[in-house]
């Protein structure tokens, strides 16, 4: 297997096994929401602790490709992390964000709004001033005092030569990394009229991001210790069953999983031990659908892991008709697989991601 198509396959088994554990201590490690770079960074990490030898692999689009590809294109990252996990999202980080691989999470200080309250509560005066000057583009403004002063209030919300106490207190610690200037202008509002930190906190993410019950407390060696066990546990995981599966590809006789459009609105994805007379078979099995056709049946070591990757990606894409069809014969070996309700413009559709995942799970 190529390495591009091993990374796919090892993100899209993550996602469809894992995804939510994986997510949750992401985010609890970054202290940022779900993030698909982020997410990506952190993969990165941990797949080259059981894949040493792709050490030079940084792709930092791995999820947001993968989930794209898992659903054929229904769900980009955010709409399936609110679909199947309920995670908080965001879209974007702030520019420029170092990320410390060896700490799993971005530096403080490389956050612009975090620099330059430090810098406010550091300095006073004119010495204040000349470094916010330093700070700006000098080529580009005629009265640099001026835009010095001017930038800085877009990220503190009161002019700089003001007397405020309320960044006296600031907890660098435990401020939002992934707030940008026009959050951190909000965020210094709050703390202007009174607020205590932590509420206007709260109150920022609910109110710019819509998330809330977010812990911004930093993570304890013990627990960032914790949690990367969790994660090696979750990768070698994962390893195992791809090399389980690649094991048996080499040592078991052929099985099959097969698409089967049942009539215009619904189609089934299933699996059999063997494919002699598979079409024939499954018209006796569904014989109230006189209009069934196969579209594909495929060769597979074990069907019935193979279709579990394909039940979750066409989840991922397609509607369950459980609620519709209830196959009653379903403890039968041609009864077991899963029904979608899929619309006749649709099944080309369907079929290509059929063959999109196999051909993934080669």
């Amino acid at each position: 297997m190529s390495k591009p198509k091993h990374i796919e396959r090892f993100v899209q088994t993550l996602i469809t096994q894992h995804g939510y554990e994986f997510a949750t201590y992401a985010m609890r490690l970054t202290r940022v929401p779900a993030h698909s770079t982020t997410f990506s960074r952190i993969y990165n990490i941990f797949y080259q602790r059981v894949y040493p030898e792709y050490h030079s692999q940084q792709i930092t689009s791995k999820f947001a490709t993968s989930i794209k590809n898992l659903s054929n294109g229904k769900h980009n990252f955010i709409s399936y992390c609110n679909e199947h996990w309920k995670t908080p999202t965001i879209k974007q980080l702030p520019n420029n964000l170092i990320f410390n691989e060896s700490k799993f999470r971005y530096e403080i200080e490389s956050n612009n709004a975090i620099k330059r309250i430090k810098i406010h509560n550091r300095l006073q005066g004119d010495e204040l001033i000349e470094v916010l000057v330093n700070l700006t583009d000098n080529d580009v403004y005629t009265n640099k005092v001026t835009n010095a002063k001017s930038q800085q209030k877009k990220y503190i919300n009161k002019p700089v030569d003001e007397s405020y106490q309320h960044l006296k207190k600031f907890d660098y610690k435990r401020f939002p990394i992934w707030f940008k200037r026009d959050d951190c202008n909000y965020f210094c509002e709050l703390l202007a009229q009174g607020i205590e930190f932590n509420q206007a906190c709260e109150q920022a993410c609910y109110d710019m991001y819509q998330i809330s019950n977010f812990d911004l407390t930093p993570c304890t060696d013990d627990e960032i210790r914790k949690i990367s066990l969790k994660l090696d546990e979750i990768f070698k995981e994962v390893k195992n069953e791809i090399s389980s599966l690649s094991t048996k590809k080499k040592s078991r006789p052929l099985q099959y999983v097969y698409l089967v459009i049942l009539d215009d609105n619904l189609i089934k994805i299933g699996g059999s031990k063997s494919s002699e007379n598979l079409e024939a078979r499954l018209k006796d099995h569904h014989s109230k659908h006189p209009k069934l056709r196969v579209v594909s049946s495929e060769a597979v070591q074990e069907y019935q892991s193979v279709e579990k990757v394909l039940k979750a990606a066409f989840c991922s894409k397609f509607n369950v008709a459980a609620a519709q069809y209830q196959d009653p014969k379903r403890t039968q070996d041609l009864g077991k697989g899963e029904y979608f309700s899929i619309k006749r413009h649709s099944h080309h559709e369907a079929e290509l991601l059929f063959k999109q995942q196999l051909d993934i799970l080669e």
